[in-house]
């Protein structure tokens, strides 16, 4: 199951500031440094429950955004557009690989997205659990999450204080 650091690491290989990832990732050498700039020109879904927003529409409403940014909320990677946001979780088996245009879909591919320029990133989940999100608001997803563990708000005082309100063994 891909943890949080592995997600951490996905995102900053996509944001093109990782290059250990970047290079496993980007299997030939002419692979963008980053999709964050580049535009989304189409999209196939080859598993329909992988897209878990909207139930209708999501091909038609990916074409044409512009990547804004990568980022990471807990274990969900947040690709903010230039309209609304990509949220994508990876669950139990799930991984994003980016790839020439044109190559044939690998069988385990669910979503693959085509850039306008030159290749895709397909999201490859051999389990079948991970999902794809495409919402104006990513923070409604997030609603019931605690604090980002590497964001400010997680601090010794916080923990503390949550920990009092359990009782059991850690």
């Amino acid at each position: 199951m891909p943890e949080l650091p592995e997600v951490e690491t996905i995102a900053r290989a996509l944001r093109g500031d990782n290059a250990p990832r970047t290079a496993a990732v980007f299997r030939d050498g002419g692979a963008p440094a980053s999709i964050v700039g580049r535009t989304i020109r189409s999209a196939d879904v080859f598993w329909d429950r992988t897209v878990a927003a909207p139930e209708t529409g999501f091909k038609k409403k990916i074409a044409g955004r512009t990547v804004a940014g990568v980022g990471r909320r807990a274990k969900f990677l947040v690709v903010p557009l230039d309209a609304g946001a990509l949220v994508i979780h990876l669950r139990m088996s799930g991984d994003l690989l980016i790839r020439p245009a044109g190559e044939p879909p690998a069988p385990h591919d669910r979503v693959v997205f085509h850039f306008e320029d030159g290749f895709d990133l397909a999201f490859n989940d051999t389990r079948k659990f991970g999902r794809v999100w495409l919402v104006d608001d990513p923070e409604e997803l997030f609603a019931g999450l605690g604090p980002e563990p590497l964001g400010d708000d997680f601090t010794p005082e916080w923990l503390f204080e949550n920990l009092q309100t359990r009782s059991r063994q850690i």
